[in-house]
C-alpha cells in the first residue's frame, strides 16, 4: 500500500524574493525610536463640516428643522468672526508706545509727527470700529433670536441639543471679548494716542466721524460694557430665564456624561455655566428660585464650579468662573458651599493623578501597537468585519478621549498656576524682585511637577504620532462603522417604532420616522424594498422580510447627522436638559432607550469624521507658550519675555538639568511644544509676528539645548569611560573606607541619539551631527587639556597623559557608535600638533624634559630599577608652563574619579621608571623615539668630546705617574692610608664631587635611559608579534608524545609532517603571499617592508641599544680616553695613564663614607655615576685591567684576609670596604648587561683576557696551626652525643602523645560533670550566651481570592522580630542514682534594635479560633454545625481571615468571637472560668515546659545530660508506636564529650512532642574555634512510605501527612497545628510547596543546625528552625472554606539561635584550647628536634668519613701556586 504524497506548490525565484523582500520592508529594525512629536510642517484636514450649505438638499426632512439649520448656520457665522476679533484683541500690542512724542505745541514738526502717528494707526482704528459695529449688532441678533424663541406661541415648541449648545457657545464668545476688552488697555492708549493726533489735525470735523469716534471710546473706556450690552438686551425679553436655564441645563448634562471631546470644550461648558446663571440672576428673577422650583440644579453646578475653578478665558488668561456668580445681583454665598469652602482645588495637583494616567497610557499603547501589528502583518486584501471595524472605531474614539484629557489636566494645572503665582514665601528660591510671570511659570512648580507635566506632554505628543500614522487605517473603519450603524438603525430598528406608529396612527411620529429614514437611508440599488409589511403596520411573515444593509466607506455628512438626531431627539423624553413637550409616551420604553443610545453614541460621529482636526485639537498645547496678557501687565517693560520663564524651555531645562534616565527619551516633546505655538500663531491668529518671536525662541533655545544635551552626553561617556578604567581592587578598598566613587547615574542618550532628524516648525534638523560637532569640539579640548596637562609637569606625568588619552579613546569608542564623530587618532594628532610637523607636543616635551630635567636630576637605582630626583641638584632647576584650569569632566569625568586617579598616579610621581618608559614607547611610537634617542646621543657625544674630556684630561694630570698594588703583609689600614695619599691630587680636585660627577651622571642616565627604552620596546614589540604570529606563517609547535620504546627520529619526522600540515592548513592566512598574489604594487611593497621589519628587529635580535652603545665607542677616538702604549709592549700595571686607572681613582673616592648630614654620592647621583664610568671601561676594551688593577677591589681583598678595622683619615676601614664590595657588586651587574648586549665574547678579533683568582699570603702574625688528629676526635665526640640528644627527644616527644591525651581526657571528664559551685553548673544553671528567639510571618497578600476562588495562598515574608531569650533553671534535685531533675524558665524580651520593626507591626493571617472550630465540628452532627454557623454569622469577626499584630499572635490578644462565646456561656453557667484571649504562646512567657531529668555526668561521662524522663515519664504518649513515643538524647544544648563525624546526635524537643536526629554535615571554624556541623537530615520528616520508622507520627491511619509535616494537633490540645521546616523545607513539592506561593526553601537558611565542639561537646552554635502551620479544609457550614479543598497554611516560623559570644570564646580558648596546643607542640617539638638532630648525626659522618682522604686544601693551593708562571695573567 502507498502513501499519497501531497502536492508541492512550485514558487518562482522572483516571486520567493518579492515576498523576502515585502517582508524586509514590514520589519525595520534600524528605525529609529519615536520620541518626538507629530510633525505639522506638510498638513492636510478634510473639512467635513459644511455649516448646513447642504440643508436644502433634505427636503423630506421636517420643515422647521430645516428652518432651525438656516438659522443656526447664521450663528456659527457670527461665532466665527467674533473669535477673529478675539485673536485681534488678544494679540494687539501697543503701537503708541514707538511712536515718537511731542514734547510740546511749539515743537516744529508737531503736524509731521500727528501725521504719521495718524497714518499709522488708522489701520488699526477702522478694526476697532468695525469691532464695536459687530458687537453691538450680534448682541441685537442674539436678542432677537432669545425673544424668537421665547415668544408664547412658540413656547412649547422643541429645541434641539446642538442649538442650545450655539447659544451656549455665542454667550462664552461674548464672555471672551468682554473680557478681553477689558483686559488690552493697549486698545485704548493706542486709540487715544490717534485721537489726540487726529483732534490736532482737525481731520474730524464730520459730525457722524465725531459720533463714531466718541461711542467707540466710550466704549473702549467703560469696563464690562460688553457684558452690561448683553443683560441689557436679554432682559428686554420675558421669560429668557427659561431659555438660559435650557442652555445651562444642556451645559451641565454635557459636563456630567463627558459629552465633549477637544479640550477646550469642557472649559467652554464651564463658562456658560457660570456666565449663564450671571445673565439669569436679575432683580425680577433670582437663580436661587429657580433652583428651588428644580428648573436648575445649584448644588450640582456648585460641585462643578468647585472642581473646575480655574479655566482659561483666552490665551494666557485666566479666569475663575465661581467670580460670575459673586458678581450676580441676588449673590448668597451659603447656596454655595463647596465653592467657599478652602479645600485645595484639584487642578492644582497633577502628581496624585499621574500613575491612573500612566496606566491608561501604557493599556490604551498596548492595544495601538497590537492593532498596529495586525496591519503590518496580515494581508489587507480581506476586508474587515463590523466587529473589527467597531473595535477599530472604539479604539480611535479612546484615544482621542485620553489625549483630550490628558491634555485638560496639563492645562488646567498651568492656568491654576498662571492665577495663582508664587513668592519668596511660599519658594525660597524665588526672588523678591522678580516678575509675575517668572512667579506664575519659573518657580512655580516643583521638580516632581515638571516631571510630571513632561511625562503626560511625552504621553500626549507621543500618542498622537502613533495614532496619525494609523490615520488612514483608523478613517476607513471609523466611515464604516458609522455607515454600518446608521443604515442598520435607519433600516431595519426604525421598522418596529414605524410599524407601531401606523398601527397607533401616531401620524407625528409616523412623519419624524420617514423623515429621518428619508434624510440617511441607503437602501441597496438605489431602492426602497417594495411591500415592507412595516410601512403598512402589519407584521413580518413568518419567514420574516429580509432587508440587505449594504456595507460601504462612506460617511453622512455633518447637515445628516444633524438632520436625524434633532428629529431623533423631538420624539424622545430630554427632560433632563430642559425640553418641554415630548412624545415618549407614544413610543415603546425599550425603542426609546435604543433611540437615546444611538443619540449618545452619535454624539462623537462629526469629531471622528475629521479625525485629523479632532486629532491636533486634542493634542494641542500650544497655550503653554503664549504670554500676550503677561506681557501686557508689564506696561512696555518687556518686549518679551526670557527663554528661562517660557514653559517650553522650564521643562526641556529641567531634564537637562535632573539629568534623569528615565526622562531623557522624553526630552524631544516638551520643544515640540513650539511646534503647536508656530502653529497656532499662522492658522488660528494668523499673526506672523507671533510666529516670528516664536521661531526667534526656537533658535535661541536649541542652540541652548544641543549645548547642554552635547555636554551633558560628553560628561556622562567620559565619566562612564573613567569609572571602567578606575582599577576595581582600588575602588573596594575605597568603598570599604568610606569613600564611595559613584559610577555614572545609567541614562538613556543612545536611544534619543537614534533619532535621525528632529522637526521643528517645519525645519528638519540633523540632532546628531550638530551634537557631534559639539562633542568632537569638547574632545578635542579634552585632549588638548590632557597634552597641556603633562607639557606643566615633569617626566612623571607621562602616566597620567596615557590613562587620559586611553580614557578620551574610551569614551569616542563608545559614543561614537551613535553619534558621528571624527576619527580620534586625527582629533590626537590635531592637539599633539602632528598634522604639520613630524614630531608633535609630546615627543617635544619628552625630549625637553629628558634633557633638561631627567638627565641632570635624576639618580638611578638599580634595586628598584627607578629613577628619582636628587636631594641636592647640582643643575639649574627649568622652569615649566602652568598647568591650565579645566573641569573634572574634560580630565577623568568626575570629582570623585580626578581625586581617585591622582591618588593612583601619585606614587608614580616620586619616581621614574618601566611605567613610565612603557608608556613613552606608546605614546612617541618608533617616530618619536628615534629623534628622542637621537639628540640623546648628541647630548652624549657633546659631553664625551667637550665637557668631561677636559675634565678627564685635568684629572689624569692629577694622578700620581705610577701607583702600585701593595702587598697584603702591610695590611688594609695601611693600604688604605697609602692609596689616599696617592690619589689626594683627585681627591682634593674642587670639582670633582659636583661637575665631574655631574657630567658622568648624564651620561650615565643617558644610558641606562637608551637600556630601558629598549626593554619597553621589545615588552610592546613581542606582543605585536603574537598577534601577527598566524599571518607570518609562526605556527605553535604541535605536541607529540614520547613514549618509553619509541623511536625519536619517527617521531621528529612525525612532528615534521604535522607542522607541514598546520603550515598548509593556515597558509591561507599568511598576508604576504596573499598580497603578492591579490594587492597593488604599493600594498605589495608595504606588506613587504612590514614583514622585514617585524622578522628583523624581533627574530634577528637587532637591539636599539646596542646601537647606541657602538656610536658612544666611536665617540671615544681621542688618545686621552686610550692612554699611552705600554712600555712593555704589553699592559700598564702600575701606570696612571689610562682611563680605568682615573675610574679607580674616582671609585676610591665615592667608596669614602660620608660625614653626618652631609649627602652621599648615591642621593646626590645616583647609579648613574657607575654606569657611565663602566659603560666607558667596557667600550674601551679595560674591563678586566680595572677589575685586575682596581685600588679599591685590591684593598677589599686585603681586607678579607686580615679583617682589620679602624680609623683611617677620618674613615671608618669597615664601612669603606663594605661600600667597595657593594660598588663591585654593581660594577659586576654592569658589565654583564654590556657585555651581554656588546656580545664581546663571540667577537673573534676581541682579546681573549684569561683571570685566576689566588688566595693572598697569609702574614706570619696571623698564622696558627692546630693537628689534625685532635681536630678528628673533637668531632667524633661531638657527633656521638649530638646522636644520643636526638635519640632522647624523638623517644620523649613519641611517648608524651598518650600520656597528655589521656591526661587531658581525664580533666575534661571530670570537668563536666554537673556539681554545684562548679563552672559548668553555673554555665547550665543560667546560660551566659545570648539566645535570641527570631520569629518571621508569612503576610497574606491575597486573602479574597483564596476564598472566593480557592486561589493558591501568596505570601510575603516579614522579619526576624527577635526576642531576647532569658533561661534559669529551678527546682533542682539531684538524685543519688547520677541523674538531676530541674524545671527550666524561658522568659522574652523585645528587642527592637535586632528586629526589622515593632512587633506591634500587622500582617494578614489565618483566623486560627475559626479554624479551630472548623475542625472541631467537622465531625458533628449537622445540627450542630448548623448551630455553629448561626453562631459564627451573629459573630462581626468569623472570617477565615485576620489582621494580626506579631504581638497578639505571639503573647494572646482578645478575639471577638471568644468573647462572645464567654459572655454567653457564663450567663447561664456564672461558675464556669473561660478565657476569651487566645495566641500561639498565650501565658508561656516565664513559664517552664516541664520537668527534665538528666544525667548529670558524675556517674559517667557517656550518657552526660541524656534525658532520662520529662515530665517523669521515660516515653511521650502522644504518637501510635514505642519507637516514636520514645525521649532520646538531650535538649540539645551541650552533647557527652568527644564526638566525632560519624555519630549521630539525638535531641528532644517538647516544642514538636517528639525527638529527632542530627547527622554529621561538614566541618565549621567560628572565632577560632573548629566545630563540628550536625543539621537534621531530609529522612527526619519523610512520611511512612518512604521512611517506615515516621509510621507511628500518623495519629490515626487516615491520617498520614505528605513528607515534612508533623501533625502535633494530640499534644496542642487537638487544634490544627502542623508543624514543618521554615518554608517546607523538605516537604512534598507537589502536594506541599507548590500548593503555596512566595514561599523558596533553602537549606543553608532554614534547616537546623548544631555547631559542636568535638572534645568537649559544648555546643557553640544553635539554629532551631520550626515552622507553624494549620491545616484548613473545606467544612460544610463554613461559608469562607467553601471553595477551599485543603491548604496547609503557614502562619510563621521561629529561629531560637544562641551563638556564643566573644568574651567566652576568648575563655574557651584561654581554658580548653590553649592548654591543648601547648601540649601538642611540646610533643611534636621534640619529635621535629630529635629526628633533625639524628639527621645531622648521619649527616656529620658521612662528611668525616669523606674528608678522611689523603688529598687537602693546602696541597692544592700549593699546586696552584707552583704552577702560577706557566700561566699568564692576562693573554
Amino acid at each position: 500500500m502507498t502513501e499519497s504524497v501531497p502536492a508541492v506548490e512550485r514558487v518562482e525565484l522572483s516571486e520567493a524574493l518579492g515576498k523576502v523582500g515585502a517582508l524586509h520592508g514590514l520589519l525595520h529594525h534600524g528605525d529609529p525610536p519615536s520620541i518626538e512629536g507629530m510633525s505639522l510642517s506638510i498638513q492636510y484636514q478634510v473639512n467635513f463640516d459644511t455649516n448646513f450649505e447642504d440643508r436644502n438638499a433634505y427636503v423630506t426632512g421636517v420643515a422647521r428643522y430645516i428652518e432651525e439649520a438656516t438659522v443656526h448656520a447664521d450663528m456659527n457665522k457670527l461665532i466665527e468672526e467674533a473669535q477673529d476679533y478675539a485673536a485681534m484683541l488678544y494679540t494687539w500690542r501697543c503701537c503708541s508706545r514707538a511712536l515718537p512724542q511731542i514734547a510740546s505745541n511749539d515743537q516744529h514738526n508737531r503736524e509731521q509727527i500727528n501725521t504719521t502717528i495718524m497714518e499709522v494707526l488708522e489701520p488699526l482704528v477702522s478694526k476697532l470700529l468695525a469691532f464695536m459695529k459687530f458687537t453691538t449688532e450680534s448682541i441685537k441678533r442674539f436678542g432677537e433670536e432669545i425673544k424668537r424663541l421665547c415668544h408664547p406661541g412658540r413656547k412649547n415648541d422643541f429645541i434641539s441639543e446642538a442649538y442650545l449648545l450655539t447659544i451656549g457657545k455665542f454667550i462664552n464668545t461674548f464672555a471672551e471679548l468682554n473680557d478681553l476688552t477689558n483686559m488690552k488697555a493697549s486698545v485704548k492708549n493706542d486709540y487715544t494716542a490717534y485721537r489726540r493726533a487726529v483732534q490736532s489735525l482737525r481731520m474730524m470735523m464730520d459730525p457722524q466721524k465725531m459720533t463714531e469716534s466718541q461711542n467707540l471710546s466710550m466704549f473702549l473706556a467703560t469696563q464690562n460694557k460688553i457684558r452690561d450690552l448683553l443683560k441689557e438686551a436679554l432682559e428686554t425679553t420675558p421669560g429668557y430665564e427659561e431659555l438660559l436655564a435650557d442652555v445651562v441645563n444642556i451645559s451641565v448634562h454635557m459636563y456630567d456624561n463627558k459629552l465633549f471631546l477637544e479640550p477646550g470644550e469642557k472649559s467652554m461648558l464651564v463658562k456658560v455655566i457660570a456666565f449663564g446663571l450671571f445673565l439669569m440672576d436679575s432683580k425680577d428673577n433670582s437663580i436661587y428660585k429657580m433652583d428651588s422650583k428644580k428648573r436648575i440644579n445649584l448644588s450640582k453646578i456648585d460641585k462643578i464650579l468647585k472642581q473646575m475653578e480655574v479655566v482659561p478665558l483666552y490665551g494666557d488668561m485666566q479666569m475663575k468662573p465661581y467670580s460670575y456668580i459673586m458678581k450676580s445681583v441676588n449673590f448668597d454665598s451659603s447656596k454655595w458651599s463647596h465653592c467657599e469652602s478652602n479645600q485645595p482645588s484639584q487642578q492644582s495637583q497633577i502628581l496624585p493623578s499621574l500613575e491612573a494616567l500612566r496606566e491608561s497610557h501604557t493599556e490604551y499603547v498596548s492595544e495601538l501597537a497590537r492593532r498596529s501589528n495586525e496591519r503590518m502583518t496580515t494581508s489587507a486584501k480581506s476586508a474587515r468585519s463590523d466587529e473589527e471595524n467597531k473595535e477599530l472605531y472604539d479604539l480611535a474614539l479612546r484615544g482621542l478621549t485620553n489625549l483630550s484629557s490628558w491634555t485638560q489636566r496639563v492645562m488646567e494645572l498651568y492656568c491654576w498656576k498662571l492665577l495663582n503665582p508664587t513668592d519668596h514665601h511660599m519658594n525660597p528660591e524665588c526672588p523678591q524682585d522678580s516678575e509675575e510671570y517668572e512667579r506664575s511659570t519659573r518657580y512655580n512648580y516643583s521638580s516632581d511637577e515638571k516631571v510630571a507635566i513632561v511625562e503626560v506632554i511625552a504621553m500626549i505628543k507621543g500618542l498622537q504620532l502613533l495614532m496619525a500614522r494609523m490615520e488612514s487605517v483608523f478613517l476607513d473603519a471609523i466611515r464604516r462603522h458609522i455607515y454600518a450603524v446608521l443604515q442598520d438603525f435607519a433600516q431595519i430598528f426604525l421598522r418596529e417604532p414605524l410599524r407601531r406608529a401606523v398601527k397607533k396612527k401616531t401620524d407625528l411620529i409616523k412623519m419624524v420616522i420617514i423623515s429621518v429614514r428619508d434624510s440617511c437611508v441607503d437602501w441597496k440599488d438605489g431602492k426602497e424594498p417594495e411591500g415592507d409589511p412595516a410601512a403598512k403596520g402589519k407584521k413580518d411573515t413568518d419567514t420574516g422580510f429580509g432587508i440587505n444593509v449594504p456595507r460601504k466607506n462612506v460617511a453622512p455628512s455633518a447637515t445628516q447627522l444633524y438632520m436625524v438626531r434633532t428629529m431623533l431627539e423631538s420624539i424622545t423624553d430630554r427632560s433632563a436638559v430642559g425640553v418641554k413637550r415630548s412624545l415618549k409616551k407614544e413610543l415603546d420604553a425599550n425603542h426609546v432607550t435604543a433611540i437615546n443610545q444611538f443619540l449618545k453614541q452619535s454624539f462623537h460621529w462629526n469629531y471622528l469624521l475629521n479625525f485629523n482636526k479632532s486629532l491636533h485639537a486634542c493634542g494641542d498645547l500650544s497655550q503653554l507658550w503664549f504670554r500676550e496678557y503677561f506681557l501686557e501687565m508689564t506696561m512696555g517693560q518687556r518686549i518679551q519675555f526670557p527663554i528661562d520663564m517660557s514653559m517650553p524651555w522650564i521643562l526641556t531645562d529641567h531634564i537637562l538639568e535632573t539629568k534623569d534616565p528615565s526622562m531623557m527619551e522624553y526630552i524631544l516633546y516638551p520643544l515640540d511644544l513650539y511646534n503647536d505655538s508656530g502653529q497656532y500663531a499662522i492658522m488660528k491668529f494668523h499673526r506672523q509676528f507671533l510666529y516670528d518671536e516664536v521661531e526667534a525662541e526656537v533658535n535661541l533655545c536649541f542652540d541652548q539645548f544641543v549645548y547642554k544635551l552635547s555636554e551633558q552626553i560628553f560628561a556622562y561617556y567620559k565619566h562612564l569611560a573613567g569609572s571602567i578604567m578606575l582599577d576595581k581592587t582600588f575602588r573596594a578598598e575605597c568603598a570599604k573606607k568610606g569613600h564611595k566613587i559613584p559610577y555614572p547615574t545609567a541614562n538613556r542618550y543612545h536611544t534619543l541619539l537614534k533619532q535621525r532628524k528632529v522637526q521643528i516648525l517645519g525645519r528638519s534638523i540633523d540632532l546628531k551631527h550638530l551634537i557631534g560637532q559639539r562633542i568632537n569640539t569638547s574632545l578635542q579640548r579634552a585632549l588638548d587639556i590632557a597634552i597641556s596637562r603633562f607639557e606643566a609637569s615633569d617626566l612623571t606625568g607621562i602616566l597620567e597623559l596615557e590613562k587620559l588619552i586611553e580614557c578620551n579613546r574610551l569614551a569616542h569608542k563608545m559614543m561614537r557608535d551613535f553619534i558621528p564623530l571624527d576619527s580620534f587618532d586625527n582629533m590626537l594628532h590635531e592637539a599633539d600638533n602632528r598634522v604639520t610637523s613630524p614630531f608633535g607636543r609630546i615627543t617635544l616635551h619628552v625630549f625637553w624634559e629628558i634633557s633638561y630635567d631627567f638627565l641632570t636630576h635624576y639618580c638611578y637605582n638599580a634595586a628598584t630599577n627607578r629613577f628619582i630626583k636628587a636631594t641636592l641638584l647640582i643643575a639649574d632647576q627649568c622652569e615649566r608652563e602652568k598647568a591650565p584650569s579645566s573641569s573634572h569632566t574634560l580630565t577623568w569625568g568626575s570629582k570623585e574619579l580626578s581625586v581617585a586617579f591622582g591618588s593612583i598616579f601619585k606614587p608614580y610621581q616620586g619616581f621614574i621608571g618601566l611605567p613610565h618608559f612603557q608608556s613613552i614607547c606608546r605614546l612617541l611610537g618608533y617616530q618619536g623615539i628615534s629623534l628622542v634617542i637621537e639628540e640623546i646621543v648628541k647630548v652624549v657625544e657633546t659631553n664625551l668630546k667637550g665637557t668631561l674630556m677636559d675634565y678627564v684630561q685635568t684629572l689624569l694630570s692629577g694622578m700620581p705617574p705610577v701607583c702600585k698594588l701593595q702587598l697584603y703583609a702591610y695590611g688594609s689600614p695601611a693600604i688604605m692610608e697609602y692609596y689616599h695619599e696617592m690619589l689626594s691630587g683627585v681627591i682634593q680636585y674642587p670639582d670633582l664631587r659636583t661637575d665631574v660627577f655631574q657630567s658622568f651622571r648624564e651620561i650615565g642616565n643617558a644610558i641606562l635611559l637608551t637600556l630601558l627604552m629598549e626593554q619597553s620596546l621589545v615588552q610592546e614589540e613581542i606582543l605585536d608579534l603574537k598577534q601577527a604570529a598566524p599571518f607570518q606563517n609562526i605556527i605553535p609547535k604541535p605536541f607529540v608524545p614520547i613514549k618509553e620504546g619509541d623511536d625519536r627520529k619517527q617521531k621528529e619526522q612525525e612532528l615534521r609532517e604535522k607542522l607541514k600540515e598546520l603550515e598548509n592548513k593556515y597558509s591561507s592566512q599568511q598576508i604576504v603571499p596573499v598580497i603578492n598574489r591579490l594587492g597593488s604594487s604599493q600594498q605589495k611593497l608595504l606588506v613587504a617592508s612590514s614583514d622585514l621589519l617585524t622578522k628583523e628587529r624581533l627574530c634577528c635580535g637587532l637591539s636599539m641599544f646596542e646601537v647606541v652603545l657602538n656610536k658612544i665607542k666611536g665617540f671615544l677616538d681621542s688618545d686621552i680616553w686610550h692612554g699611552q702604549h705600554p712600555k712593555n709592549g704589553v699592559i700598564n700595571i702600575d701606570e696612571c695613564t689610562e682611563f680605568h686607572r682615573l675610574w679607580s681613582a674616582i671609585q676610591f673616592v665615592y667608596c669614602m663614607p660620608v660625614r653626618e648630614n652631609e649627602y652621599s654620592v648615591e642621593e646626590l647621583f645616583g647609579e648613574g655615576l657607575n654606569w657611565a664610568g663602566c659603560a666607558l671601561i667596557v667600550l674601551l676594551s679595560q674591563q678586566r685591567r680595572f677589575e685586575a688593577l682596581d685600588f679599591c677591589y685590591h684593598l677589599l681583598k686585603v681586607n678579607r684576609v686580615d679583617k682589620k678595622d679602624g680609623n683611617v683619615k677620618g674613615h671608618q676601614l669597615s664601612k669603606v670596604t663594605s661600600r667597595i664590595r657593594r660598588f663591585e657588586i654593581l660594577n659586576n651587574q654592569i658589565f654583564a648587561i654590556f657585555n651581554k648586549y656588546l656580545k664581546t665574547n663571540e667577537n673573534p678579533e676581541a682579546v681573549l683576557e684569561n683571570i685566576r683568582c689566588f688566595s693572598p699570603p697569609i702574614h706570619q702574625s696571623c698564622a696558627t696551626e692546630i693537628p689534625l688528629e685532635t681536630m678528628a676526635k673533637r668531632m667524633t665526640k661531638c657527633i656521638i652525643c649530638l646522636g644520643i640528644f636526638g635519640l632522647v627527644f624523638l623517644i620523649a616527644g613519641c611517648v608524651l602523645i598518650p600520656v597528655l591525651k589521656n591526661f587531658i581526657d581525664s580533666k575534661i571528664k571530670e570537668s563536666i560533670a554537673l556539681k554545684k559551685g562548679t563552672d559548668t553548673y553555673n554555665t547550665w544553671l543560667e546560660p551566659p550566651v545570648p539566645i535570641y528567639f527570631q520569629i518571621y510571618v508569612q503576610d497574606l497578600q491575597n486573602p479574597i481570592e483564596v476564598v472566593k476562588h480557592g486561589a493558591k495562598p501568596s505570601f510575603v515574608e516579614k522579619g526576624p522580630y527577635t526576642y531576647r531569650e532569658h533561661r534559669k533553671k529551678w527546682q533542682i534535685t539531684p538524685h543519688v542514682n547520677g541523674t538531676l531533675s530541674y524545671r527550666e524558665n524561658r522568659s522574652f524580651v523585645f528587642d527592637l534594635e535586632k528586629s526589622v520593626g515593632p512587633h506591634e507591626e500587622n500582617f494578614t493571617t489565618v483566623n486560627l479560633i475559626m479554624v479551630t472550630i472548623a475542625d472541631i465540628i467537622r465531625r458533628e452532627y449537622s445540627w450542630i454545625q448548623e448551630l455553629v454557623e448561626i453562631v459564627l454569622d451573629w459573630g462581626d469577626d468569623s472570617n477565615l481571615f485576620t489582621t494580626l499584630s506579631v504581638k497578639d499572635i505571639m503573647w494572646g490578644y482578645e478575639d471577638p468571637l471568644l468573647k462572645k462565646v464567654k459572655d454567653i456561656v457564663q450567663k447561664y453557667i456564672n461558675t464556669t472560668e473561660f478565657d476569651d484571649k487566645f495566641g500561639l504562646f498565650y501565658k508561656q512567657n516565664g513559664t517552664d515546659d516541664g520537668l527534665y531529668t538528666i544525667f548529670s555526668g558524675t556517674k559517667s561521662w557517656k550518657n552526660f545530660n541524656e534525658i532520662q524522663l520529662w515530665n517523669k515519664e521515660s516515653t511521650v504518649p502522644f504518637w501510635s508506636t514505642p519507637t516514636c513515643n520514645m525521649i532520646n538524647g538531650t535538649d540539645g544544648t551541650i552533647f557527652p564529650p568527644f564526638e566525632d563525624k560519624g555519630r549521630t546526635l539525638y535531641i528532644f524537643s517538647s516544642d514538636i512532642c517528639r525527638s529527632i536526629y542530627t547527622v554529621y554535615q561538614k566541618e565549621v571554624k567560628l572565632k577560632g574555634i573548629d566545630l563540628l556541623r550536625f543539621a537534621v537530615p531530609p529522612r527526619v520528616f519523610l512520611n511512612h512510605k518512604l521512611n517506615p520508622d515516621n509510621e507511628g507520627f500518623c495519629t490515626r491511619p487516615d491520617l498520614c501527612l505528605p513528607s515534612g509535616l508533623l501533625n502535633v494537633s494530640t499534644c496542642r490540645q487537638g487544634a490544627p497545628v502542623i508543624m514543618s521546616q521554615p518554608h517546607f523545607l523538605a516537604a512534598d513539592k507537589e502536594l506541599v510547596q507548590d500548593q503555596v506561593i512566595g514561599l523558596t526553601p533553602d537549606p543553608e537558611q532554614h534547616g537546623t543546625v548544631l555547631d559542636v565542639e568535638p572534645l568537649t561537646g559544648v555546643v557553640m552554635n544553635a539554629q532551631k528552625r520550626l515552622q507553624l502551620n494549620v491545616y484548613i479544609r473545606n467544612v460544610s457550614h463554613i461559608r469562607d472554606t467553601a471553595n477551599i479543598d485543603h491548604i496547609y497554611y503557614p502562619v510563621l516560623w521561629l529561629n531560637e539561635s544562641a551563638v556564643i559570644d566573644d568574651k567566652s570564646a576568648e575563655k574557651f580558648k584561654k581554658e580548653v584550647m590553649t592548654p591543648i596546643k601547648l601540649t601538642e607542640a611540646v610533643e611534636y617539638g621534640l619529635i621535629v628536634l630529635g629526628a633533625f638532630m639524628i639527621i645531622c648525626t648521619a649527616a656529620l659522618c658521612i662528611k668525616q668519613r669523606v674528608s678522611s682522604k689523603p688529598e687537602d686544601d693546602l696541597e692544592d693551593i700549593h699546586h696552584g701556586t707552583n704552577t702560577s708562571d706557566k700561566e699568564p695573567i692576562l693573554n
